[in-house]
């Protein structure tokens, strides 16, 4: 009696899960990391001034040196990597986050039609603390066609356990 009730317990739970599953959010890493800039490193002490609410989406070479104009007397090498990835066929999207065990990813995020891009920032060792985080921009290659050609105007920083609004 009591492996059958254990039995339609563990088969409850199961077809529960998979039911849940089936209603969350699909989450497709996309693209190719280019370079990251990070406020501790040697000529790249402007990082720590730079305020990124959203990550940048830069579609163009314009784009690029339109950024690198607004930044503190950045070297212009530094920024090469980016002006090398193909804009014809990508987009590169910039954001920052405070990094001690984080890393970022650009995902595809939502369920059937209703997906947008993520600039998704998670921590593998959360218990970690820090005494300090430097601010890390991560730019990323995101090829045109992951979005169907399109574009998007903006892409939401998204922290572990966020909903990707940030």
């Amino acid at each position: 009696m009591f492996r059958t009730r254990s039995a339609v317990a563990l088969t409850a739970v199961l077809v529960a899960a998979a039911g849940c599953g089936a209603a969350q959010d699909q989450r497709e890493p996309v693209g190719e990391h280019v370079i990251a800039y990070a406020e501790n490193v040697h000529g790249t002490e402007w990082v720590g001034e730079v305020d990124l609410p959203s990550a940048l989406v830069m579609q163009s070479a314009a784009d690029i040196e339109d950024w690198v104009e607004t930044l503190p007397d950045p070297e212009p090498t530094l920024f090469e990597p980016l002006f090398d990835v193909d804009l014809d066929e990508h987009f590169l999207v910039l954001g920052g986050y405070p990094r001690c065990t984080e890393t970022s990813s650009i995902v595809l995020a939502g369920t059937g039609d209703d997906t947008s891009l993520v600039f998704e920032v998670t921590a593998p060792e959360s218990d970690t603390m820090c005494a300090w985080s430097p601010y890390t921009l991560d730019a990323w290659a995101v090829p045109r066609s992951a979005t169907d050609g399109e574009v998007p105007g903006s892409v939401p920083i998204s922290h572990a356990g966020d909903t990707g609004t940030a």
